[in-house]
């Protein structure tokens, strides 16, 4: 029969498992670190991605301040449109298909609010001029 372990037989006991669980916590702590740092080391690797197809309803282009500053996207009404916005984020030209694919570029004053001038073609394809005044109204069209 073994005789029961003394308190200084305890006391080194328990010296011993506090240096071993410190030990298995350092090593735990650098595997998660190096974990975090392998994942970030790879998001950063590819960076750059390219694919052959990418298939979405928009597209956002945003500047290096996080505006954005371009749109492409399928419009509700069947059409496709593409927007661009200047330094402010305000959007100051279209381009679209419209629906019954007649194309259109439309050019808008400083507040993008107000067309300033399209150049268009309707869906036999006859092209069309129409230039706007600062309250958006007929200025000027030509067309055949």
């Amino acid at each position: 029969m073994s005789a029961e372990p003394t308190i200084e037989q305890l006391s080194r006991r328990i010296t011993q498992l506090e240096r071993n669980l410190r030990s298995v916590g350092f090593v735990l702590i650098v595997a998660i670190v190096a974990a975090f740092l392998l994942a970030l080391w790879q998001l950063l690797a590819h960076k750059n991605v390219e694919a052959e197809r990418v298939i979405a309803e928009g597209f956002f282009l945003r500047g290096p301040d996080g505006k954005n500053r371009a749109l492409m996207s399928s419009l509700p009404d069947g059409g496709t449109g593409f927007s661009m916005a200047d330094n402010k984020g305000v959007d100051r030209m279209t381009l679209a298909i419209l629906p019954n694919g007649a194309p259109s570029l439309g050019l808008f004053d400083e507040t993008g609010k107000t067309l300033r001038a399209m150049l268009s073609t309707d869906p036999s394809g006859t092209p069309a001029l129409t230039l706007f005044d600062a309250q958006g109204k007929l200025h000027a069209k030509f067309d055949h």
